[in-house]
């Protein structure tokens, strides 16, 4: 038999949100971070430890891995190109598209005249 439970939920309005939700997430213990990037790390700082951590980097995988650095790299280095390029092939494929249909009207047409041809001997 089914057993019925009834759920109570409490709304609060903005206001009352504000008070009564604490959004600093102080209770963990955790103290937010002023500012997460060392303004002195340098590029050269970053090349240096990358060049450090290299080898200790899995060569593929969804996320942290040299797979990943390539894949995300490529997206800032070559969008254009790669818009670019996908844009030509968009339009080439829309033609060639429009070409097809054209040549299947075509031999409708052929095939609809060969039948009536043939009827009316």
């Amino acid at each position: 038999m089914a057993e019925k439970i009834q759920l109570n939920d409490q709304v609060f309005n903005r206001d009352q949100y504000v008070k009564t939700i604490d959004t600093k997430f102080s209770e963990f213990g955790v103290s937010p971070v002023a500012n997460p990037i060392d303004p002195g790390y340098t590029i050269y700082d970053f090349f240096k430890d990358y060049s450090r951590l290299l080898p200790s980097i899995p060569d593929e995988g969804e996320f942290n891995s040299k797979q990943y650095l390539i894949q995300r790299s490529g997206n800032y280095v070559y969008e254009e190109a790669i818009n670019n390029t996908i844009s030509e092939l968009f339009l080439e494929l829309t033609e060639l598209i429009e070409t097809l249909v054209a040549k299947q009207q075509e031999l409708a047409e052929v095939q609809i005249n060969a039948l009536t041809e043939n009827l009316g001997q």
